[in-house]
This record gives structure tokens, C-alpha cells and sequence, in this order.
């Protein structure tokens, strides 16, 4: 048996796992990826809701218990991404307020030993890293952000039929939809205007 020495192991390959592999793939550091399940297979079913979350096509066949003994199926899908591969494609920000203790009627629940401003450079990075669009200060609950606002909002993409011989077409609309919006964040850029509207609503105190 051959035994093979890693510096780091990451257990799951979603959001947590990708983006630490992400981030560590620079370092030089032996990293080795662990994951339950082999790859998604592309088909029209991947587009299909009824499929995804009526008819569970993806799920596992596996069974859990909760305290009482009661049988139920999680919403687990094993694939190399994790849940990604079928997560509504939104990114969202805790609010300064989520970080801080909260009374209910269950009891108390603690204050993080964290802030909101200790995360926020790291939200700032995932938000470039996985290109997050949309539009700043829409929110009456979002604070001003000390770097500005997400990129500009996509336009909706025209969707064509999910049969195998325009699955391709699918692609390529998403892909020219997500190069003009970075030629328009480029051509801002070179114009001295900021990458897509950046307005804020003012802070409340």
C-alpha cells in the first residue's frame, strides 16, 4: 500500500470546500479534495425544477433520523460542487445586526465572538471571486459598503428549449451575456465611472 502525505485535506467540494481550494491552489501546498460523489452528468434535466425539486432526480437515496427516531430524507446531493450544482445561483450578506446576541422566545441566543466588519473584506473577495451582479442600496437593511457596490445587474437571458440539440445554444447565451457585461464594467472603468450603478441609500442610525 502506497501512502501519500498531503498538507492539506478538504473534506467536500462546495461552497466551503471549492473556494478554500481556490484560495490555497497558489500556495504550493500539496491539497487533496475528498468528495462523496463522482460528477453531475450534463442533460436537459439540470434546468428542469420539476425534476430537480418535485421529483428529486438528484438526491440521495440515503435516510436520517432526528431526535425522536423520525425517519426523513435529507435534500442532499452528492456531487463533485456539493449543493452548488443546484443552490439558486444568490450569494447574500448577514446583516451587522445577525452578528449581535438576539432574545427569542426560546431563550438567548449569544453574540457572535466575530463582527460584520471583521468578514466584510472576505465577502468583498467571494463577491468578485464568483462575480456576483446585482444592485447596491436596493435593500433598506444594507449599510453603505466601504468598496462600493456588486458588479452591474445582468439583463434576463432569453431561455431556449432544454432539448439535447439546443443545450449548447443555452451555453453560449449565458456566456455572451456574461462578456458584455464585463466589456460594460470595463468600458466604466476606462471611463473613469465605477463598475455598474454603485448608488447607496443613506446609512440609518
Amino acid at each position: 500500500m502506497t501512502t501519500e502525505h498531503y498538507d492539506v485535506i478538504i473534506i467536500g467540494t462546495g461552497a466551503g470546500g471549492g473556494t478554500l481550494a481556490h484560495k490555497l491552489a497558489q500556495s504550493g501546498k500539496r491539497i487533496l479534495l475528498l468528495e462523496r460523489g463522482g460528477y453531475l452528468p450534463r442533460e436537459p434535466e439540470n434546468w428542469d425544477s420539476r425534476e430537480v425539486f418535485l421529483r428529486d432526480r438528484y438526491l440521495s437515496d440515503e435516510v436520517w433520523y432526528d431526535q425522536d427516531g423520525e425517519a426523513f430524507k435529507p435534500h442532499q446531493q452528492y456531487f463533485v460542487g456539493g449543493n452548488t450544482k443546484f443552490y439558486g445561483a444568490i450569494l447574500f450578506r448577514l446583516r451587522e445586526r445577525d452578528f449581535d446576541e438576539v432574545r427569542h422566545y426560546g431563550g438567548l441566543s449569544p453574540a457572535w465572538p466575530i463582527s460584520y466588519r471583521d468578514l466584510e473584506p472576505y465577502y468583498a473577495e467571494a463577491e468578485k471571486l464568483y462575480l456576483v451582479h446585482g444592485r447596491a442600496g436596493e435593500d433598506p437593511t444594507e449599510r453603505v459598503r466601504p468598496r462600493g457596490g456588486p458588479l452591474r445587474a445582468l439583463r434576463p437571458v432569453r431561455r431556449l428549449p432544454l432539448s439535447h440539440g439546443r443545450q449548447g445554444r443555452r451555453t453560449c447565451a449565458m456566456r455572451a451575456a456574461r462578456a458584455e457585461a464585463r466589456q460594460r464594467d470595463t468600458s466604466d472603468a476606462r471611463q473613469g465611472r465605477p463598475a455598474g450603478d454603485r448608488r447607496q441609500r443613506p446609512q440609518r442610525h
